[in-house]
């Protein structure tokens, strides 16, 4: 541990070398040694897989082979140039070979590769070459602004302060610009003005609606308990009516037999 190896690696050196202390240190240094390879290697392979997302995938959908890149890289073409080619090519060095040596192909993916770079610039910046051209600013010098890098605002500034021979009509054009897009906000915080009174106004209907509503289905169920108040009432009345004629029958049939009751004691008697 003197040595500046941890209590736990040396203790499982000690146990693999069979406590041998010469033995333990040079496995330990020899650890040491293939975890920093590793550990380079790691690095080296996470940069190629980074590089390889930034050219993209050829047609099959495969990433561009890095070996065939260095070898084109080794006898003099550009990086992203020799990258490109190989892409187009599914990673066949000959084919590439031949687009990079025919000047009209060669040219065409020097364009297609700046145009690339130009998009992820402006994605970057967030602000395209037309926008800066519709503000006044001539497209190469907005192209090379971009290029730069920095954010939106930089690259204004840079372009602005760049514009030497003709800064009234840049700066009036930016100027103009800008009031042309906070006109369109102001336009559409009007146009969102109105819908709220819209809304507001289908919202006090919709109340009016819901009381008419609520007032309607109040009165029907009020002439609903009317009509129910009405029938129990003539229920009511008709059980009352069937009692007493219950009653008033049980009476009668009592007289009726109180009276056969009379004549037969009267025949009796006779």
């Amino acid at each position: 541990m003197g040595m500046g190896f941890q209590e736990k690696d040396a203790k499982r050196a000690l146990r693999l070398n069979n406590q041998d202390i010469a033995s333990s240190v040079d496995f330990l240094i020899e650890e040491r040694a293939k975890k920093a390879q590793k550990r380079e290697q790691d690095l080296q392979r996470q940069s190629e897989i980074l590089e390889q997302k930034k050219y993209g995938v050829t047609p099959m959908k495969k990433a561009v082979d890095m070996q065939m890149l260095e070898r084109l890289v080794s006898i003099g073409y550009a990086r992203e140039l020799a990258a490109e080619s190989l892409r187009r090519n599914e990673n066949d060095i000959q084919k590439a070979l031949d687009i990079l040596t025919d000047p009209k192909v060669n040219s065409t993916i020097q364009a297609y590769i700046e145009s690339r770079k130009r998009k992820r610039q402006e994605q970057l910046v967030g602000i395209s070459v037309a926008e800066l051209v519709s503000m006044g600013f001539e497209r190469g010098k907005a192209t090379s602004a971009l290029e730069a890098g920095g954010s939106r605002e930089d690259t204004i500034q840079r372009l602005l302060s760049a514009s030497v021979a003709n800064p009234g009509t840049t700066t009036t054009s930016v100027i103009n610009a800008t009031s042309s897009t906070n006109n369109v906000g102001a336009e559409s915080s009007g146009f969102g003005g109105g819908a709220e009174q819209d809304s507001e106004m289908k919202d006090e209907t919709t109340d009016d609606i819901a009381n008419r509503a609520s007032t309607s289905s109040d009165g029907m169920e009020e002439e609903r308990d009317s009509e129910i108040e009405d029938e129990i009432a003539d229920e009511i009345a008709r059980v009352d009516a069937l009692s007493a004629y219950d009653i008033n029958l049980d009476k009668e049939i009592e007289a009726i037999n109180e009276y056969l009751a009379m004549l037969d004691a009267s025949q009796e008697s006779c």
